[in-house]
């Protein structure tokens, strides 16, 4: 069955809460760095393909497994995370000076909704999510890499969970998710109670979905295919970090 294993990048200077001159310049923090050292430690065999977001805090991950694995090659594809707000609005700031900003935009429920040079829609964000997704199931490797980012990889979760655009529903994907990795039953279960009322399709049950989902800093989801079948999610990785690496918490990127 052909794989392709989702890596979250490690920690970077955003998740420590510290000021970034932009989404896609943030570096890795020293334990970020450590973290990615260990996942090169956990690929055994050699895949097909490395696939990294434009971001740096994905290339910096994956350079210990690419130095590795020299011989693999290596694409960058539009898999970086939702960044809904304007370079402006980012540039010089932390995460805790970006909150009010980001509170705004989600209250507005605009799905279309674009703030400016560098910001992305949320439709827009889904479709990166949706092609990405297209992209590997007709690809011809068995086994692809991708370095990507904590949003993304839950929007992904949640489009073949939810069954939208041209994913299909799978409900027994939240079982796997539930017995596989950490969660919070309560998120999810109000994600549940508002799903009952046809509210489970736009940007707010998104962000209940993915409240509910943790993916650590270098946690990796392992999904599969036979062509035929739905995506499905195989396994869930944390244990290749020490425990002093995989401290998390549940709001994330």
């Amino acid at each position: 069955m052909p794989e392709f294993w989702f890596i979250r990048h490690g920690e970077s200077e955003t998740n420590a809460g510290l000021r970034s001159d932009s989404d896609q310049s943030t570096r890795l923090t020293e334990k970020g760095q450590r973290q990615a050292e260990y996942v090169a430690e956990y690929l055994l065999e050699q895949p097909d393909l490395f696939v990294v977001s434009p971001y740096d805090r994905t290339r910096l991950t994956a350079n210990p497994s690419m130095e590795k694995f020299p011989d693999v090659p290596v694409e960058t594809w539009e898999i970086q995370e939702y960044s809904y707000l304007s370079h402006d609005q980012y540039s010089g700031t932390t995460s805790q000076e970006r909150r009010k900003l980001s509170e705004d935009y989600f209250r507005s429920a605009d799905p279309d909704l674009v703030l400016g040079d560098g910001g992305e829609s949320f439709n827009q964000f889904i479709s990166r999510v949706e092609d990405c997704f297209s992209r590997l199931r007709t690809s011809d490797h068995q086994k692809v890499i991708l370095f990507g980012h904590g949003w993304f990889i839950r929007a992904g979760l949640w489009l073949l969970y939810s069954g939208q655009r041209s994913f299909k529903a799978q409900p027994e994907l939240l079982d796997q998710v539930k017995n596989q990795m950490p969660t919070s039953r309560l998120a999810l279960g109000m994600y549940h109670w508002l799903r009952k009322r046809k509210w489970h399709k736009n940007i707010h049950a998104f962000l209940l979905f993915s409240a509910g989902i943790q993916t650590p800093n270098c946690s990796i989801l392992k999904f599969g295919h036979n062509g035929k079948s739905p995506i499905e999610l195989i396994g869930y990785e944390i244990n290749h970090l020490p425990p002093d690496l995989r401290k998390t918490t549940l709001r994330n990127r």
